[in-house]
């Protein structure tokens, strides 16, 4: 969700990230605020929710409650997902 520039900075990434991971491939979809939840609020309803997502903090625990968001204490407790440089408000 944003602006056409947040769009391109996104692209840009999602580039960088396929270059770095062979056959990994990332669809993307950008769309204005009102219209992304919307569509993510229907995609939850539906069981479909998209393996990557872009929430404000304000959606998360809406989403988690509602069991759309993978757990990730397995990964983190294998260190494939690294908490330490993260603030303790955002875990």
């Amino acid at each position: 969700w944003g602006n056409d520039d947040r769009a391109t900075r996104t692209n840009n990434a999602v580039k960088l990230f396929e270059k770095e991971h062979p056959g990994i491939t990332v669809r993307t979809s950008n769309a204005d605020f009102g219209s992304y939840l919307t569509k993510l609020a229907t995609q939850a309803a539906g069981g479909g929710v998209p393996d990557v997502v872009q929430l404000d903090y304000r959606q998360i625990s809406q989403y988690a409650a509602g069991d759309a968001l993978a757990r990730l204490d397995e990964p983190i407790d294998a260190g494939t997902i690294r908490t330490d440089e993260m603030a303790d408000s955002f875990l």
